[in-house]
């Protein structure tokens, strides 16, 4: 079975890649940005200011870090796994995307004001 794996809004979800049905859930912390990278046999997911390792088969944390001193910003996650390079490129942009989203969303709603 094939997985695909969400992180959204401070949480990780995992589906059946091809059922789309929702194998497991785990909330990390309270976030809008949760970005992760997938090693084959662990999972790493970046969410406010701290750092996961999750089983990918159960969601269970392994371990985790609370990055002390590194504050709450953007995160790019990747391993030296050379599979994870095209992953790494793509949270890179994702994480251009969505602060784009949000500057563009905070401008509109002072402009409004």
């Amino acid at each position: 079975m094939k997985k695909l794996f969400l992180g959204i809004k401070g949480h990780i979800v995992c589906l059946n890649k091809q059922t789309g049905r929702e194998l497991w859930r785990k909330k990390l912390r309270s976030s809008n940005l949760t970005n992760m990278v997938f090693d084959g046999d662990s999972l790493h997911a970046y969410c406010r200011g701290h750092i996961f390792s999750l089983n990918p088969n159960t969601g269970d944390i392994l371990w985790e870090n609370e990055l002390h001193g590194l504050g709450y910003g953007y995160c790019m996650i990747a391993s030296e796994d050379s599979n994870n390079k095209s992953q790494a490129v793509s949270a890179a942009q994702a994480q251009q995307a969505t602060a784009g989203l949000i500057t563009a969303s905070s401008a509109g709603a002072a402009a409004s004001s």
